[in-house]
């Protein structure tokens, strides 16, 4: 039955190549689809998370400083957060080490908008610690006109240190790039960037680090107790809420899927069932010489899953090719392809065609012998 699976295939090039090529772009389209969606979020989240703090302080609703753009809190206030005290098993302590303030604005580079950060780097937690070897090359900003950028737009845009950038009417020198995962792509001293955008003694947010894992969650509601109209948001929530927000991308996701896969089962309907018609005299010569409805089905079934097989690992090869000609294009977009995932949606692309090729291989089966010698 092999070989005659393979020589009726091979007989319908065209059509079994168009079967292929349906199912590979149903199996690839979602694959990077959502490799695109959760990859650009796990990747702004893994900034914001490795900016070392463990308290976002803010009067926005927008935890993760996505799309601010201007100061809304007073710098001076930091002092006073540094002070703020909590009750810990049974004893008043101090629990902040650090208060980082942070002025983030929007500039564009090399074509793209990027976040910049206007950071004291020697009280940004990023540079102090967790990522006290962030840096790839050069140094951390001093000067009023001096710029630190990761090295994935550094790459992307081919920027290295002495490297002159315009970023909002004024030149800045790249003095330093840093790895990529501290919450922008971009730093310049936070005295220069309220400078530039008329922020004096302004920032967007604090990023307060605590002495101790037990203190964040106390630390957290004693500042929102104490200086009303202001938020917090601890890591550990923002990840809960940001995962909360995926409910609806899961959705929109799952709907695309479901679109793309619709295609490329109809398409398998479609092509099964033609050839089911050109070979209703083959079909009826293999009756009469007494094939049984079980084989004839067997047949049609068989080369319905080997179309949909071929077609699956088409689409895993396409959506990896799609995910380095991204990377290629876009190296700043982050594309994430789990093997989970990826193999999920190859077995749905089996499944969905498999189950397309049921009705012509019922079709084929059921046909009088008698009539099906008579086709033309």
């Amino acid at each position: 039955m092999g070989s005659l699976i393979i020589n009726n295939l091979y007989r319908r090039k065209v059509r079994s190549a168009i079967a292929v090529a349906a199912v590979a772009v149903g199996v690839a389209a979602p694959i990077v689809l959502a490799g695109l969606t959760y990859g650009s979020i796990n990747e702004v989240l893994d900034r914001i998370r490795n900016v070392g703090a463990d308290v976002i302080v803010s009067r926005t609703s927008n935890p993760a400083l996505l799309g601010v753009r201007t100061g809304v809190i007073d710098e001076s206030l930091g002092e006073k957060l540094e002070g703020v005290e909590i009750e810990y098993e049974g004893e008043t302590v101090r629990p902040v080490e650090s208060v980082s303030p942070v002025l983030v604005w929007v500039a564009e580079v090399d074509g793209r908008l990027q976040n910049v950060y206007g950071v004291m780097p020697d009280r940004f937690p990023a540079f102090g610690g967790f990522m006290a070897d962030a840096l790839v090359s050069g140094r951390l900003m001093d000067g009023p006109d001096e710029l630190v950028v990761d090295d994935r737009l550094a790459a992307s845009a081919g920027l290295e240190n002495g490297d002159t950038v315009e970023l909002m009417n004024r030149s800045f020198t790249i003095v330093g790039v840093v790895r990529a995962g501290a919450g922008a792509r971009l730093f310049v001293n936070l005295d220069s960037l309220q400078e530039l955008t008329g922020q004096d003694g302004k920032v967007s947010a604090f990023y307060v680090k605590c002495k101790h894992p037990g203190y964040v969650s106390a630390t957290a509601s004693a500042i929102e107790d104490e200086f009303p109209g202001l938020n917090t948001i601890t890591m550990g929530a923002l990840a809960d809420e940001m995962a909360e927000g995926m409910a609806g991308l899961d959705e929109f996701i799952g709907a695309v899927t479901g679109l793309a896969l619709l295609v490329a089962g109809l398409v398998i309907l479609l092509t099964t069932y033609t050839v089911v018609l050109e070979r209703t005299r083959e079909i009826g010569i293999l009756k009469a010489l007494g094939a049984s409805r079980t084989f004839i089905t067997r047949v049609i079934l068989s080369e319905t899953l080997l179309l949909c097989t071929a077609g699956a690992a088409v689409g895993l090869g396409l959506a990896w090719l799609m995910k380095l000609g991204i990377g290629i294009r876009y190296p700043l977009l982050t594309v994430e392809m789990t093997v989970s995932r990826t193999f999920g949606y190859g077995a749905l692309g089996i499944a969905v065609g498999a189950l397309a090729g049921i009705v012509p291989a019922l079709y084929a089966a059921t046909r009088d012998p008698a009539e099906t010698l008579r086709y033309e």
